[in-house]
């Protein structure tokens, strides 16, 4: 108010055009991935993609417009509906066996994502003094939901795309799976050692 200087920040195209300036020039897995629906009364966006050069995994979620830094139900909604699809759809093309199950965090791998949601003020809770974290319960459900139904349809759509991520989970997979196995000989090594 002192300088009297203004800025507005406007995104056009919402979250969409957000992740699109955060995630700008990486090397990205296709194109983002777009889901938007209703479950429950409650109203999900989420825009996400998978990046072959990073290994971490970033999830920045919103309720109602409030940053939820501590995550909340909405993301472990999220979670859910992508292991869930990506096993499914790993099993009925014939890319993994009956007997393995990709889990949740090689499959997320390189993702990120932004996920918003709106939940009805009868409905919502918060948890935590600084609201950080979504307690509403019902959003996890409504999430998985609307994510499942949808992302289910964009994989057989984009079976290219859903191939190269399912190759990248693997090949996280087969890496932790010999990180373990040399922890473990490194284990055993260092007992039989100690009583000699």
């Amino acid at each position: 108010e002192r300088s009297g200087r203004k800025q507005d920040f406007l995104y056009k195209d919402g979250i969409y055009e957000y992740f699109q300036t955060k995630n700008f020039g990486k090397n990205a897995i296709g194109e983002p991935i777009v889901i938007e629906g209703t479950s429950n009364n409650i109203k999900v966006q989420f825009v996400g993609q998978f990046f072959l050069d990073d290994y971490s995994e970033k999830i920045s979620s919103f309720a109602n417009g409030v940053r939820t830094t501590d995550g909340g139900h909405h993301v472990v909604g999220l979670k859910k509906a992508l292991t869930v699809c990506f096993n499914n759809y790993a099993l009925s093309h014939k890319l993994i066996k009956n007997n393995v199950h990709l889990e949740g965090e090689d499959i997320r791998e390189g993702f990120q994502a932004i996920l918003s949601c709106w939940v009805p003020e009868t409905m919502l809770q918060f948890e935590g003094q600084t609201k950080s974290k979504l307690g509403t319960k019902e959003a996890s459900i409504a999430v998985d939901d609307v994510i499942e139904q949808k992302l289910s349809y964009y994989l057989e759509e984009h079976a290219q795309v859903a191939n190269k991520i399912i190759e990248k989970t693997l090949a996280s997979l087969n890496a932790r799976l010999k990180a373990k196995e040399a922890r473990d000989s490194a284990r055993k090594g260092s007992k039989v050692s100690s009583k000699d």
